[in-house]
């Protein structure tokens, strides 16, 4: 019985608690695919001729207006070590952007929980959109200006498709 107790103390409960705790705390390294769809603004140009009563002639006009259209896109998402960065669909990336490398932005206020991930990024100084994973569905939203909603799956970066 003591062989028993003293075999628990020094190799049967640090193995338990290692696997509980491995169970209670969530993956943080993590890459990500998300195709979806995003929202974003396009500006629209409209000619027209209308009639000027004060000069009693047509004159010819310009009209310029902002419409949201629908992109479909895919965003990527890495993170390691508590670093994480992101890669926005090409078509919702502002055409004035600051920081990114290659396409891709750093990710701030990272929080990994074993429900949600949660960041944000900065794609330039109006700009700064909240990134939000619920990781039992895989569903991500990317709000910012531009709107991007999708679904994620986990990939393996050194495996192969074939």
């Amino acid at each position: 019985m003591k062989r028993v107790a003293v075999f628990l103390t020094y190799v049967g409960l640090p193995w338990l608690a290692t696997i509980a705790s491995a169970q209670q705390s969530p993956q943080t390294d993590l890459s990500l695919i998300c195709p979806g769809v995003g929202e974003h603004l396009e500006s629209h140009t409209s000619y027209d001729s209308e009639w000027d009563s004060k000069h009693h002639k047509y004159v010819d006009t310009q009209h310029n207006t902002l419409d949201p259209s629908q992109v479909q896109g895919t965003a990527q998402i890495e993170i390691h070590q508590g670093q994480g960065r992101i890669r926005p669909p090409k078509r919702l990336i502002p055409p004035i952007s600051s920081g990114g490398q290659d396409g891709w932005w750093p990710l701030t206020d990272i929080d990994v929980s074993p429900d949600r991930i949660r960041a944000s990024c900065r794609l330039n100084g109006l700009n700064h959109p909240k990134v939000d994973i619920d990781r039992r569905t895989g569903e991500i939203t990317i709000d910012g200006i531009e709107k991007f909603e999708g679904n994620c799956k986990a990939v393996d970066a050194a495996a192969r498709q074939f």
